[in-house]
């Protein structure tokens, strides 16, 4: 008997370390407030063995450093978090490319997509289980590769490498991940489309920048490559590295972090008790969302209600807006399409209400 329970055992434990995934040392470098009211910036090592964690902690710093004395993070300083998660790596560096990984623990390596310079974590699932079981309430994930090779990637999780133009590196790559801002550099037709500061209007009265023409260097410039497509500037941070962001792109990011704060402004006046005040941790295991930022669906895990507990779910815009309503069963998993948020914004949040209790979570939907 004592056996079968030794086993039980085993059998819940592993299956909560799955779950949950591993916990490491986390701690701030940038501490301005509660994470319920601040831009969470968190970065994870890569390629850092644990003997090189000290010097993950000094190249975060000095990129945290360069970071804010930058337009225009360094009038917004006071909105954002830094947050650092000590995830050890097997092994030091990063892949050549994905056919010949390494045993660092994101598996970060050059050549994805077939481009040598694009640096990006190929375990993007071990991304989220850290995220998710070290600090769930993160807005922007950098992936820092300890590598002074040079590259990077934007998407979900902007990824650098140590390069000496690191700071610059993840600069660029925020600019991509957390503004949503397109290269200025012809990067090639696939990554043409219409953002805040690429377009293929070329009309002044019209042009998304309008409002900033003839200021600061800004125009309407064509790609000399592909010349039915505009860009703003030409020495942009989002063209080349070392220069400053343009009057455009900051505005963008300025814009984008107006709009988070936004969202934290309305989930305090959207809760009903003191719950929604509680640790990142704590509030993640009330109400889980994942994937998180999502495309398509997300699985909105309720631990916080009781079986069959009959559960409202009400998703908000940043404007405080009701977008979506949906009768949902406490204590279960329920998988939501994200279809109607579409053409909505980037940033919701879902409130999951009971008989007596009510919890809000932050969702972020993915370009």
């Amino acid at each position: 008997m004592k056996k079968k329970f030794l086993l039980l055992f085993a059998s819940i434990f592993f299956a909560i370390t799955y779950s949950y995934g591993q916990t490491f040392p986390t701690s701030y470098l940038l501490y301005n407030g509660s994470p319920t009211t601040k831009v969470n910036i968190v970065i994870l090592p890569d390629g850092y063995t644990t003997s090189q964690l000290s010097k993950f902690v000094t190249d975060a710093q000095n990129v945290v450093n360069v970071f804010f004395s930058r337009a225009p993070f360094n009038t917004l300083k006071s909105r954002f978090n830094v947050v650092i998660v000590k995830v050890p790596s097997n092994v030091s560096g990063a892949g050549s490319s994905p056919s010949y990984p390494i045993d660092n623990y994101f598996g970060s390596c050059f050549y994805t997509g077939g481009i040598q310079r694009l640096l990006a974590p190929t375990k993007t699932s071990k991304v989220a289980s850290v995220l998710r079981s070290n600090f769930p309430s993160y807005d922007i994930v950098c992936v820092q590769v300890n590598t002074t090779t040079y590259g990077g990637s934007g998407g979900t999780y902007a990824t650098y490498s140590m390069h000496s133009q690191a700071p610059d590196l993840a600069i660029h790559e925020i600019g991509h991940s957390y503004g949503v801002l397109a290269d200025e550099y012809y990067a090639g037709a696939y990554y043409l489309g219409e953002k805040a500061n690429q377009t293929k209007n070329s009309n002044p009265a019209t042009i998304k920048w309008k409002a900033f023409l003839n200021q600061g260097g800004v125009g309407i410039y064509p790609f000399a490559e592909n010349p039915a497509w505009f860009r703003p500037h030409q020495s942009c941070e989002m063209r080349y590295l070392g220069y400053p962001f343009c009057l455009v792109c900051q505005n963008q990011i300025t814009q984008v972090t107006i709009s988070q704060s936004a969202a934290y402004a309305t989930a305090k006046n959207l809760k009903t008790n003191s719950q929604v005040n509680a640790a990142p941790m704590e509030l993640c295991n009330f109400i889980r969302i994942s994937p998180n930022p999502a495309v398509d669906y997300f699985n909105l895990e309720l631990n916080a209600f009781k079986n069959d507990e009959q559960v409202t779910v009400y998703i908000y815009d940043i404007q405080g807006r009701l977008i979506m309503k949906k009768q949902v069963c406490g204590a279960r998993t329920d998988e939501i399409s994200t279809t109607q948020l579409k053409g909505n914004g980037n940033v919701f949040l879902v409130k999951a209400v009971g008989a007596t209790n009510s919890y809000t979570q932050k969702l972020i939907l993915a370009e």
